[in-house]
């Protein structure tokens, strides 16, 4: 066992709330979601291996001996590497959730061999920050509408050792470092928690509190890939020491207190270890830094690499459309959903009723989506069938306020393939 673990004291009952919690059909996942049914609550269990999730619902049923009124655990399939899962396990959330009050982004992998999510992504850039960012944003506008809720997010003490690298994100130009990957991954947690609370704050949302956590060092599936990336002398040494390492029981402490504590209900993006507030890296404490990442996932940086290549043929639009809006907005859900469904994979050449040009243009203080009409008709090419003059009358339903549509005279294209601007 660790040789100093702290313990969440608080008694705070969880009855009628809804906690989502990604990961949790082991470890710490698992004991927080043990922790949150016996306080009462319905717990989401957004887990990638459904039939795991099963087993581990009913362990945890079997295994509770609290003589108080439990609550329930409902399985949801989530697959992080891969941002349509995301996207689908948000949207059932939403469609049978009258509430969301927590939310835990406990999933994770570390060390794992160089590769890439369904979406393009580095592995672990992919499933430990993008697909809960993804995630996060459009479970917001539910989050949001609860009396008081919570966000925490796991990160870890490797964040210190993290940088962000703006034009490499997925070790395409540099050796790829499987240690690198990882704490550039949980840098990014630290940045993307306080960065929410900041947005939120600055909304004057103030029934929402985020939280990003170091969880200690723990005996869990986490440590999986050391053998695969790092030879068996490293996993060898690994299962030595883990004798001093923390228990999945231990591990999650940080997380529930983070969750349900009335000590750190009014604190919001900090950062935490041992059920107390401790000072992250210079990197992660860096406001300016934090506020550039966020631009950078939310506009030009990341969406405009989602966005594929689309083919044009070469006619003269008949007008072109300008959007801009700030997809940060807890209300601009359908925006933002819009941005992400702008992906090679579901957007298929065949399903184009006229060609279109998309580009995401990022200046730092809001994204502009550039979509070229041409004379061939209207444009029906995201999942749901919708026009993007409907798409457009969406999002001004949702931020009437936020959205502002322009419409000028488009230039003749002469390029055949799409131009992304980071």
């Amino acid at each position: 066992m660790g040789f100093f673990s702290a313990v969440c004291t608080s008694t705070a009952r969880l009855d009628g709330k809804t906690a989502v919690i990604t990961g949790c059909n082991t470890g710490i996942g698992k004991v927080t979601a043990k922790d949150f049914f016996e306080r009462g609550a319905r717990v989401i269990m957004a887990c990638r291996d459904t039939q795991k999730a099963a087993a581990a619902a009913d362990d945890i049923k079997s295994s509770c001996q609290s003589t108080a009124k439990l609550g329930e655990l409902v399985i949801e399939p989530l697959d992080l590497t891969s941002l349509q899962s995301v996207r689908n396990c948000a949207n059932a959330i939403l469609s049978k959730e009258p509430s969301i009050d927590l939310l835990v982004n406990n999933a994770g992998i570390m060390t794992c061999p160089e590769g890439t999510t369904k979406d393009g992504f580095e592995t672990q850039f992919g499933t430990n920050h993008l697909g809960h960012f993804l995630f996060t944003m459009l479970l917001l506008p539910k989050i949001i509408q609860s009396d008081r809720s919570r966000i925490v997010t796991l990160s870890s003490l490797a964040h210190d050792r993290g940088t962000i690298d703006f034009d490499d994100l997925n070790f395409k130009t540099r050796p790829y470092n499987a240690g690198q990957a990882y704490s550039q991954s949980k840098l990014s947690n630290v940045l993307f928690s306080s960065e929410l609370a900041r947005r939120l704050k600055e909304a004057n949302i103030n029934n929402v509190t985020t939280y990003c956590l170091h969880p200690g060092i723990i005996r869990t599936e986490l440590s999986r890939h050391l053998g695969s990336t790092y030879g068996f002398v490293a996993s060898f040494l690994w299962s030595i020491l883990s004798w001093a390492f923390k228990t999945p029981e231990q591990g999650a402490q940080t997380t529930i207190y983070c969750s349900v504590d009335e000590k750190c209900a009014n604190e919001s993006g900090l950062y935490y270890a041992e059920c107390a507030v401790k000072t992250p890296s210079l990197a992660a404490s860096d406001k300016e830094q934090a506020k550039r990442f966020g631009s950078f996932t939310r506009s030009g940086g990341v969406i405009s690499a989602i966005i594929k290549q689309l083919k044009l043929v070469n006619l003269k639009p008949v007008k072109r459309i300008k959007v801009k809006f700030d997809p940060f907005h807890p209300k601009a859900v359908v925006a933002r959903d819009f941005l992400f469904h702008l992906n090679a994979p579901r957007v298929q050449e065949t399903n184009l009723n006229c060609p279109i040009r998309a580009d995401v243009v990022c200046d730092r203080s809001e994204p502009e989506i550039q979509l070229d009409l041409v004379e061939s008709g209207s444009i029906k090419f995201l999942l749901n069938n919708l026009t993007v003059l409907e798409i457009l009358q969406q999002i001004n339903v949702h931020i009437s306020s936020k959205v502002k549509v322009e419409e000028v005279p488009g230039p003749e294209l002469k390029s055949t393939k799409t131009k992304h601007r980071r």
